[in-house]
């Protein structure tokens, strides 16, 4: 559905009036201390006027009556009201810069979480400070998004500062300074400097690893045909952040000639 030009209208009267003008809301959505939690607003509004706005297109009416009517754990709806209360709630492991744009709303005492955020050119953008995950990671608004959540963890108290720090024994540099479209692997010998770690499961498809075979050329040049997608995408991602280095277990650590893991 197309979005409206104002925010106002991506909802209907009662959810704007009850839950989305209201300021506790837009602190629930702002909020930057992840050890408290905001309290939102809370409201009354009779069944029938929410599946009456749901079916008119009103996102929130459909949100609330899709978890009220889940599977697990059910509202029960015999009821002529809906009590719909609204907060922040604390979780170490899925906020999202700005703020924690984590909120829970209960419905007639069933729990309902999930992560606030909307498009950058969305018209809630003032009042929403978390964005969407860009998926399609070799564009400017991936690369954009990255750089912008490494700024704000370089400021979280509990996140270590972004600083050199000693490189692995080896590592990828993803642009060479006499061939900046080629990587190759190089030998640290001890030197400092910034990096990127991959973090994936190998699987099965154990390809493109180093071996005693290969080592010498790859620090000549890598070969990306030979490496897995994973790899690639690793060091296109490294490059777009304009970070020299990039380390990946199965590249970078020398792997016997047969290699074999439980997955």
């Amino acid at each position: 559905m197309e979005e409206a030009d104002d925010p106002r209208l991506l909802v209907c009267h009662e959810c704007w009036t009850l839950l989305f003008s209201r300021d506790e809301y837009r602190t629930v959505c702002q909020s930057v201390d992840e050890s408290v939690i905001y309290e939102g607003p809370s409201y009354m509004i009779p069944i029938k006027a929410v599946e009456d706005s749901a079916a008119s297109g009103c996102s929130w009416c459909s949100f609330v009556l899709s978890g009220a009517r889940r599977e697990t754990n059910p509202v029960p709806l015999q009821g002529e009201y809906l009590t719909i209360e609204f907060s922040s709630f604390l979780s170490r492991h899925m906020s999202t810069p700005a703020g924690i744009n984590c909120a829970t709303a209960i419905v007639n005492y069933n729990v309902l979480s999930g992560t606030i955020f909307v498009r950058e050119d969305s018209v809630a953008r003032d009042i929403v400070t978390a964005r969407e995950i860009q998926t399609h990671f070799n564009s400017d608004r991936a690369s954009n998004q990255i750089l912008e959540w490494l700024v704000d963890c370089d400021g979280h108290a509990t996140c270590p500062s972004i600083m050199p720090l000693t490189l692995p024994t080896r590592v990828i540099d993803v642009s060479p300074a006499d061939h900046p479209d080629m990587p190759k692997l190089v030998e640290t010998k001890g030197a400092t400097g910034c990096y990127v770690a991959l973090s994936y499961c190998w699987g099965l498809d154990q390809i493109g690893l180093t071996t005693t075979s290969n080592l010498e050329m790859r620090k000549q040049q890598l070969d990306l045909r030979a490496l897995s997608q994973s790899s690639r995408d690793a060091i296109t991602v490294t490059r777009s952040l304009a970070i020299k280095y990039l380390w990946i277990d199965a590249i970078c650590r020398r792997q016997s000639n047969r290699v074999s893991f439980n997955v």
